[in-house]
């Protein structure tokens, strides 16, 4: 498992946080790394042990059902067919507007098409950071210092820089006892075992203590009160030809143009966009959104981070519509849906199409590789690496591609109006980084502007440190940190402002099982999901596998995770592991 930051070029390492009980002077700023590598190699500053999770590991079923169908029958070309050539696709002169102004030039008169939307020379989302300075923030992989096993042998803990935490313990394991159902909780099926992770109880007498006499009940150890307690599901039986045969598919053409214009038209006319709980929003402007308890009862599902993975995209929608909640969900995208991935285009469209065929019924919460990118001078832009997405888009559209700059201009206007973060009226925080720092409480509570670049960008940007009591906020960078302190101050804030917060959903940190609960963090817990089917170039540590996560919400609870186990021959066939296409190609070659 590794963690990802972001970090300014011009940032160096900070010593580690501040021991229990330290004074907050103390505090150091977040390890900073000054040298992004590229993608695939280790990165100056990269941890080089193995990460671990916050929980421990579910039980995994011994003996997995078999996919539906055979993964190797169903296509003859798992991946997507490539994006037609200079004028392939067929354009509708009735129905999609005219290329946007560049650069302020005056836009084209049209009595049919919407109007142009405004040339895009700054950050997308009032959340960026106005004070930073030019150049991308690299992401690098961290080992976020938790604690877990993986196929039963424990990872050593280590703290940021490598080298062995005497302070951190190690999590118990879990069991496989399910927590009690909620009123209205949709049933596992068969093929799905429901977990907990719990800590596990022992019967031994602790070593001070006389072994239970004759008659008496064995004594059992009391609970580890730093566990946390979330539900899990294992998901294996699925329609994986389905699966197959969308990612086969992709949106293109004439289908892309269609759903582009539509999002025009949407976004230009100044009205609602038809997200998910935008009805709560106090204004248009309004990117902090409480959820109101009126809104219709009805599973609530979460998606976290994508950066274009087609495949756990579309295996997530399967299991979400093929439940028998499926009417009426709504579905929450914890952002990222782009860069790192092969199918980043595929996946923006898919979930533009998802918003505009809804209505109401998905949502996206912007993250940082969403909100960086930009358009200045007539080209994309982006201040965060990896960014090949915004490459592929100025590559695209200089070479005459029918539509991929009109994708990203509206990428960057669609993400100046996404929320930056849901509050449910469980006490449920949603948003895709971190929380607003607590520099900025006192502020929050004498301006009561929620809206606040400052606090967005916050939402957005800032990462949990797995152990840490406090981070000193750093502004020489957004993505600082916060420790577990920070969002319990956080949580006192919110509340006392009239937005109970208790628990935080969020993604932004990449986890080798793709999801994580960090331990000591029981009092105001926080979850983090992945919907990554394989290990990103940036990724170091673990198996080229991966199992995608998405969860579904709970009242009063953290949201429930639910594991789905693609088919290794299925992730490979639709994603093959780089070093094993480069020696496919040198022995075909």
């Amino acid at each position: 498992m590794d963690r990802q930051n972001e970090h300014d070029a011009r940032q160096t390492p900070d010593p580690e946080s501040p021991p229990e009980g330290a004074p907050a002077s103390e505090s150091a700023r977040p390890v900073e790394d000054a040298h992004p590598a590229a993608p695939g190699s280790a990165r100056s500053g990269e941890d080089t042990n193995p990460a671990a999770s916050g929980s421990a590991r579910p039980v995994e079923d011994a003996n997995p059902a078999a996919p539906e169908g055979d993964p190797g029958t169903a296509a003859e070309s798992p991946s997507p067919p490539p994006l037609p050539d200079d004028g392939a696709a067929a354009q509708s002169e009735s129905t999609v507007p005219p290329p946007l102004p560049e650069d302020g030039a005056a836009a084209q008169s049209d009595p049919i098409a919407p109007p142009p939307l405004p040339e895009e020379d700054a950050s997308a989302g009032s959340g960026s950071d106005p004070s930073a300075e030019p150049g991308a923030e690299a992401e690098t992989a961290i080992d976020p210092a938790a604690t877990a096993t993986l196929e039963g042998e424990p990872f050593a803990d280590h703290d940021y820089a490598g080298r062995p935490d005497p302070a951190s313990s190690e999590a118990p394991a879990g069991d496989a006892t399910a927590p009690p159902k909620e009123p209205g909780d949709a049933e596992a099926t068969p093929t799905e075992t429901a977990l907990a992770e719990t800590p596990a109880e022992s019967t031994e007498a602790a070593p001070d203590e006389p072994p239970p006499g004759p008659g008496e009940p064995a004594r059992t150890a009391d609970p580890d009160p730093d566990a946390v307690e979330v539900s899990v599901v294992e998901v294996r039986d699925l329609n994986w030809n389905a699966v197959r045969a969308a990612v086969a598919s992709p949106i293109s053409g004439e289908r892309a143009e269609s759903i582009l214009t539509r999002m025009e038209e949407r976004l230009a006319d100044g009205g609602p966009v038809g997200l998910a709980f935008e009805e709560f929003a106090a204004s248009r402007e309004d990117q902090a959104i409480q959820v109101g308890e009126e809104w219709p009862l009805g599973d609530v599902w979460f998606v976290g981070d994508l950066h274009g993975d087609l495949l756990a995209l579309e295996a997530a929608l399967q299991h979400v519509e093929s439940g028998a909640g499926a009417t009426g969900a709504r579905i929450v995208f914890l952002g990222d849906l782009f860069d790192d991935g092969a199918h980043s285009a595929e996946v923006v469209l898919r979930i533009f199409q998802l918003v505009l065929d809804g209505p109401m019924r998905a949502t996206i919460v912007a993250g940082n590789h969403d909100e960086a990118l930009s358009r200045k001078g007539g080209r994309f832009q982006s201040t965060v690496l990896p960014s090949d997405f915004t490459d592929w888009l100025n590559t695209q559209s200089e070479a005459g591609h029918p539509w991929a700059e009109r994708l990203g201009r509206v990428i960057i206007h669609f993400f100046r109006r996404a929320p930056r973060a849901l509050f449910f009226p469980d006490g449920l925080l949603v948003a895709h980084g971190g929380i607003p720092h607590t520099d900025l409480h006192p502020v929050l509570e004498a301006e009561g502007n929620w809206n606040d670049p400052r606090v967005l960008q916050d939402f957005v940007w800032l990462r949990a440190h797995p152990r840490a009591r406090k981070r000193i906020p750093n502004r020489t960078t957004r993505g600082s940190e916060f420790g577990r302190e920070d969002f319990a101050a956080f949580c006192d804030v919110a509340t006392r402002m009239g937005r109970p917060v208790s628990r935080m959903l969020r993604g932004h940190d990449h986890v080798e099982e793709r999801f994580a609960v960090f331990p000591k963090w029981n009092e105001h817990p926080a979850l983090t999901i992945n919907t990554l089917s394989h290990k990103l170039p940036r990724e170091v540590f673990g198996p080229y596998e991966r199992v995608p996560v998405i969860a579904r919400w709970v009242r009063g609870r953290l949201p429930e995770v639910r594991r789905l186990f693609i088919p290794p021959e299925l992730i490979r066939e639709v994603y093959p592991e780089p070093a094993a296409a480069e020696g496919a190609a040198e022995a075909a070659g």
